[in-house]
């Protein structure tokens, strides 16, 4: 799906919440970081952020 369509921020915000479920944090903040580049302003920009951080911490705990 994100091959056609690799513009579109939903998916990325998506894939990311789907790796950070395996616990794949590194490819969760990837797709953070795209979603948030596609959408700088996003409702959810901040809480998106703080999600980021936690999993960085996570990254760091391994």
């Amino acid at each position: 799906m994100i091959e056609s369509n690799p513009f579109n921020p939903n998916l990325h915000h998506d894939i990311a919440l789907l790796y950070a479920q395996v616990q794949d944090y590194q490819k969760a903040i990837s797709h953070m970081n795209i979603y948030l580049a596609l959408l700088p302003n996003a409702n959810d920009a901040q809480s998106v952020k703080d999600e980021m951080i936690k999993w960085e911490f996570k990254l760091k705990g391994d």
